[in-house]
């Protein structure tokens, strides 16, 4: 039907606002930073991340060929099939974030490194 978006693309999208909702509050609550990366550094990962969300997430771009071509089977398998691989690598991220409590959406250098003495090195 025109005009009323498909709730199992809504989902996916839900899944990504959580992550990125949950990934801003707990930068937040960091320690405080002593450095941050330049604009310059901040824009090449930056570009490049935006560029490639567009091209994935839109039909604004033209497809190419081989790179358009579907790598898992469409329908309901091939779709929690893809909804549980995002969930896994989202919860990765919150898994391999969480522990540190350093973390910030920038690359910076925080100002007191706690050494827990747990590491050989």
């Amino acid at each position: 039907m025109p005009g009323h978006a498909d709730p199992l693309a809504s989902l996916i999208g839900l899944i990504w606002l959580a992550w990125l909702i949950y990934w801003w509050f707990l930068a937040g609550r960091g320690k405080a930073i002593e450095r941050e990366e330049s604009v310059a550094s901040r824009l090449s990962h930056v570009v490049p991340l935006l560029i490639g969300v567009v091209l994935i997430a839109t039909d604004a771009v033209p497809r190419w060929g081989w790179l358009s071509t579907p790598i898992a089977p469409r329908g309901l398998v091939g779709y929690w099939s893809g909804v549980a691989l995002l969930l896994v690598g989202l919860g990765f991220t919150v898994w391999a974030r969480h522990p540190a409590r350093d973390g910030a959406p920038v690359v910076c250098t925080p100002c007191r490194i706690r050494r827990t003495g747990t590491s050989r090195y």
